[in-house]
């Protein structure tokens, strides 16, 4: 499998500068979106975000081969910033406040089909945006150092692409769950990184539950290649 630890130093160092862009980039969109003192939002979201980034800078510089840990990380800090790019454009002055109250009048769970496909009308460029900036950060880490097995790589994308639908909307609702415990400034605060590590927990699920098919996939490759 391909790895960061298969490129050279200059080329990982970039990626990973990328990466914290990124993620930095998700904390300004957060603060804009948040209708609060900016100052303590951005400083609370800097340290998240350091943290955030030091995780992922960690997880590149693995060298055991982890091409779907490669996949997680620039999925979730290129598809994180998609969405919250999206979600400026869907949300305009309303913030996050507005997406809170947004998804408490809908009388459908987000789980059901229709209830999905409302939320999806009403705030199209959050879910395009995710999936527009994931797609094309993993293609980024694909063209620099394409994958041998063509089947798998499809399968990777569709995989992840999935999970972070699904643990998005799994995020939006077990938050929502949590509505009469929490205020509704801190049920705005914690929409996107619940919505984020639900995107992750979906990614990581699936990509675990479907290992084993994978590896088949790519030993068929392997053996189909010493034939020839």
């Amino acid at each position: 499998m391909t790895s960061f630890g298969s490129f050279d130093m200059p080329h990982r160092a970039a990626w990973k500068c990328a990466v914290v862009g990124l993620i930095l980039g998700q904390v300004l969109l957060l603060s804009y979106l948040l209708p609060l003192e900016r100052m303590p939002v951005l400083v609370v979201g800097l340290v998240v975000a350091a943290a955030a980034a030091t995780a992922c800078c960690r997880l590149l510089d693995r060298d055991d081969g982890g091409r779907n840990r490669c996949m997680l990380v620039v999925m979730f800090s290129a598809g994180g910033f998609g969405m919250m790019l999206g979600s400026t454009v869907d949300l305009g002055g309303l913030g996050l406040y507005g997406f809170v109250a947004l998804c408490q009048s809908l009388p459908l769970s987000a789980i059901q089909l229709e209830g999905f496909w409302q939320r999806m009308a009403l705030t199209p460029w959050t879910y395009v945006g995710m999936l527009l900036g994931g797609n094309l950060g993993m293609l980024a880490f694909d063209l620099a150092k394409p994958p041998r097995h063509r089947l798998r790589t499809i399968l990777g994308y569709g995989l992840c692409n999935l999970g972070m639908m699904a643990g998005m909307v799994a995020g939006e609702e077990i938050l929502m769950g949590l509505n009469g415990w929490l205020t509704q400034g801190l049920s705005a605060a914690l929409m996107f990184p619940a919505m984020l590590a639900g995107m992750i927990l979906g990614m990581a699920m699936l990509t675990a539950l479907v290992k084993p098919l994978l590896s088949a996939t790519q030993a068929g490759h392997s053996a189909e290649d010493c034939c020839l």
